[in-house]
């Protein structure tokens, strides 16, 4: 249902409301979403709310119908996806909330802000490995992007000084029967860096490609379907950046280089995050100088 613009709803169902919210105490205009009687705030801009009075008005009088719904649709998306993933967030809150504490960030400037799962932060020699960038990781074990979306603010708004992010989610397709499709993946990281760009519009943010793993080899295919299509969505988007590993970590057997991983044969070892620096820091090179 769609209403003409007033500080109100602009589009609703029965679980989910898109709608401008006007306050004094945050002093803006937001566009944000209700999910599940939660809010959640999409971006702030005065031009943003004259925007959408321009977009309301043409749809009043049928003009450009279609680019507006296709506009309003990305933004119901989103909101229909974080009450989709509800709940997903309770298992990680206790290992969340102690990155939340953590202040080494506070004296740094111009460092490159790494988000991800368990290999960003097994990374133990990450500042080493990264000179002459400077680094803060904020990485939990296990995360997915269905949970990851419900903690982009925490995690990432207070990195106002950061030069860049740096993404590594590897955890939606294992092998298991709750494995989400290659497509939905890439809805969830589009959702991801679009909460992230409105917290930070020209942050650049570089998704480091799910890496091919002798543990996981049986779903590589789905995985770097992934990856192909993450990619793609990369190459038309502003300020989003693809760093390719596959062709490093895959050797001349056409299998994952094994002395890459530690026994588990998932995680990194400390050659394997040796070469990502290496290939990671040529990125950033290429791209931020």
């Amino acid at each position: 249902m769609f209403y003409p613009l007033n500080y109100g709803a602009i589009l609703e169902t029965s679980k989910v409301k898109l709608f401008i919210l006007k306050t004094t105490r945050l002093k803006g205009m937001f566009l944000a979403c209700m999910a599940n009687e939660q809010l959640y705030i999409f971006g702030d801009s005065q031009n943003l709310l004259l925007f959408y009075q321009k977009l309301f008005q043409d749809i009043m009088k049928k003009r450009i119908f279609k680019v507006t719904f296709f506009s309003i649709s990305i933004l119901f998306i989103s909101c229909s996806l974080i009450e989709k993933y509800q709940g997903t967030d309770k298992k990680f809150e206790t290992e969340v909330s102690k990155l939340e504490a953590l202040r080494e960030y506070e004296d740094k400037k111009d460092y490159i802000l790494f988000v991800g799962s368990s290999s960003i932060r097994r990374w133990d020699k990450l500042a080493e490995n990264m000179q002459p960038y400077d680094a803060v990781k904020r990485g939990y074990g296990g995360a997915h992007f269905y949970d990851l979306i419900h903690f982009t603010e925490r995690l990432v708004a207070p990195h106002k000084n950061a030069r860049a992010m740096v993404c590594f989610v590897a955890n939606d397709i294992t092998g298991k029967d709750n494995d989400l499709t290659p497509r939905e993946v890439k809805n969830l990281f589009k959702l991801f860096t679009r909460q992230v760009h409105s917290l930070f519009p020209m942050l650049p943010i570089f998704f480091i490609e799910i890496t091919p793993t002798p543990k996981r080899w049986q779903v590589w295919d789905q995985t770097s379907t992934v990856n192909d299509l993450i990619q793609n969505y990369t190459n038309k988007t502003q300020n989003i950046h693809f760093i390719s590993t596959r062709d490093q970590f895959i050797g001349k057997n056409r299998l994952p280089v094994s002395e890459y991983f530690v026994k588990d044969s998932l995680h990194l070892s400390q050659k394997g995050y040796d070469k990502w620096s290496e290939i990671i820091k040529s990125k950033l090179d290429y791209t931020l100088n």
